[in-house]
C-alpha cells in the first residue's frame, strides 16, 4: 500500500495505522518507525491523523435517548450532504456533478462518511458534532528536545516535555468539561473552577484512558501505546474503555499508575513524583531504570535510535541524575558508567561494550 498519498483521514481510517496508535500490534511499531524515517515530509500529517485517533478512541460521550440519536445521525447525514473532505493532493472529493469530481474519490468520501455515521451510532452520541468541537481546535507541540510551558484558557499550566502534541477545543465555556488531548508527556497544574456550584470536570485524555481531576498537580506521559500517570498532589481518577471490567481508579499523592495495551487492569505502585517530574527543571534522574527504557527515551524525547552490540546490555540498570538539554551527556554517562563505546551516525547510535 502506497502511504506516500495518504491525507490525514486516510491515515486515520486504516486499520493497521490504528493499531500503532493504539500500541496493539509490535510489527506496526516497527513499519511505520521505520517509514517516518524514510518520509519525514508526512510527519506532520501523521501526527495530526494519530491525535484523531487517540482523540476517538479517548471520548467517552454521555448516553443519547433513541430519539435524540436519531436527531444527531440525521444533523450529521445533513451536514455531510454537500460537504467536501479532501483526501490527498489533486484528488476529488465531490459527488457527480461537481467541477473536477473522480467517482472513485466520491466512493472513498461515502466511505469515510460512513465511518463517521457509524462511529455516532457505536458511540451513543455525536462526537464530530459537540458544540464544543465545531470550534477550531488548538495544537500545541514541542520538538524534540524542547520544552514548553503554557497556560490554558481556563488558568491551568501545562508543561510540555520534549516530542510532545497537546490539542485542546478553543471554547472553554463553563459548565461544559475542561478537556484536553496528550501525546508524549506533559505535567498538569490545574486550577479548580465550579459553575451552579458544582466542580467543573478537568479531563485529560491519551490513546488509552482518560484522567479526570479536580485541583491538583500530575504528570502524564503517553508514548508507544502505554500511558503512565503519576500524581504529585490531590486526588485524579482513571479511567478506560480497554478495561470493560474494571472500575474507576482513584489515585492518591505518590501513587504511580500504568495501563498499556494488553493490560487487563491498571499497574499501580509507590514512588517519588519529583523522580518522574524532574525533566520540568531540565534534568532527568534515572533510578535502577534498565538501560532498554534509557534507550526509548532517548528515542522519544531526542529521536536517537539506539541499538545494544550485546542483547544483555539492554537489561542492565542505570542510576544517575543528568541534564536533559544535551542527549550526549547522557551518552557519555553511559558509556563511562558501563564501559561502553558510543558510535553515532546522524540519529543512529550504537552502543558496544569496550574489548
Amino acid at each position: 500500500m502506497d502511504y506516500t498519498q495518504f491525507s490525514v483521514a486516510e491515515f486515520a481510517d486504516d486499520p493497521f495505522f490504528r493499531s500503532w496508535v493504539n500500541g496493539t500490534n509490535r510489527e506496526a511499531d516497527a513499519f511505520w518507525e521505520g517509514w517516518l524515517s524514510r518520509h519525514p515530509e508526512k510527519r506532520a500529517e501523521v501526527q495530526q491523523a494519530r491525535q484523531l485517533v487517540s482523540m476517538l478512541a479517548a471520548y467517552q460521550p454521555p448516553p443519547l435517548s433513541p430519539t435524540e440519536l436519531a436527531q444527531e445521525v440525521g444533523k450529521f447525514r445533513r451536514a455531510t450532504a454537500d460537504r467536501t473532505i479532501p483526501f490527498g493532493p489533486g484528488r476529488a472529493t465531490e459527488p457527480a456533478g461537481h467541477p473536477g469530481t473522480g467517482l472513485g474519490a466520491w466512493r472513498h468520501w461515502q466511505r469515510w462518511a460512513a465511518v463517521l455515521a457509524g462511529l455516532l451510532m457505536l458511540a451513543g452520541a455525536g462526537y464530530l458534532l459537540n458544540d464544543r468541537w465545531l470550534h477550531p481546535a488548538h495544537t500545541v507541540r514541542t520538538p524534540l528536545g524542547g520544552l514548553r510551558e503554557l497556560t490554558l484558557p481556563d488558568g491551568s499550566v501545562v508543561t510540555l516535555n520534549a516530542n510532545t502534541t497537546l490539542t485542546y477545543g478553543r471554547d472553554w465555556s463553563l459548565p461544559a468539561p475542561r478537556e484536553v488531548w496528550l501525546d508524549g508527556e506533559a505535567f498538569f497544574k490545574v486550577v479548580k473552577k465550579s459553575a451552579g456550584g458544582e466542580r467543573v470536570k478537568f479531563i485529560v485524555h491519551t490513546g488509552n484512558l482518560q484522567v479526570e481531576v479536580l485541583g491538583t498537580q500530575f504528570n502524564v506521559a503517553h508514548r508507544r501505546g502505554a500511558t503512565q500517570v503519576v500524581l504529585s498532589e490531590g486526588k485524579v481518577q482513571l479511567s478506560s474503555a480497554q478495561l470493560a471490567t474494571e472500575g474507576a481508579l482513584l489515585m492518591q499523592p505518590g501513587e504511580y499508575a500504568a495501563l498499556s495495551g494488553e493490560d487487563t487492569a491498571f499497574r499501580t505502585r509507590r514512588v517519588e513524583p519529583d523522580v518522574y517530574s524532574s525533566w520540568r527543571q531540565n534534568k532527568l534522574i534515572f533510578e535502577a531504570m534498565p538501560l532498554s527504557q534509557v534507550a526509548q527515551l532517548l528515542e522519544d524525547n531526542y529521536g536517537l535510535r539506539v541499538t545494544f552490540g550485546e542483547p544483555a546490555l539492554a537489561r542492565e540498570q542505570f542510576t544517575a541524575t543528568i541534564p536533559t538539554r544535551d542527549p550526549d551527556v547522557l551518552l557519555s554517562a553511559l558509556a563511562e558508567s558501563f564501559n561502553l563505546e558510543v558510535r553515532r551516525s546522524g540519529n543512529q547510535v550504537r552502543l558496544t561494550p569496550n574489548p
